[in-house]
């Protein structure tokens, strides 16, 4: 999470996400958020359930931060994707 001031008097904060792809999934988690876990079938569904989680946790509404997604490579692979739309984590195998 990191803290940005706009103007001098506002404070919009940045939430961070990890993305790694899982057999049939994307598991995502949001840095310094406890229980900020969860799964999307496809990379496009990641910003509106980390902005869902996020709100929900801290009582916000979704549009009081932003979202700094990084896609990570997967444990047991040598790959590095950027945030492709669409995509499920089987159709990327191999593409790096």
């Amino acid at each position: 999470m990191r803290e940005v001031a706009r103007g001098g008097c506002a404070v919009r904060r940045t939430y961070t996400v990890h993305v790694r792809p899982n057999e049939n999934s994307w598991s995502l988690s949001v840095y310094g958020l406890n229980g900020g876990r969860a799964e999307v079938a496809v990379l496009d569904q990641v910003e509106a359930v980390a902005r869902t989680l996020i709100a929900l946790a801290l009582n916000l509404p979704a549009d009081a931060f932003d979202l700094a997604v990084q896609v990570l490579a997967d444990a047991g692979t040598d790959w590095f994707h950027p945030v492709v739309t669409g995509l499920r984590p089987t159709e990327m195998r191999g593409t790096g």
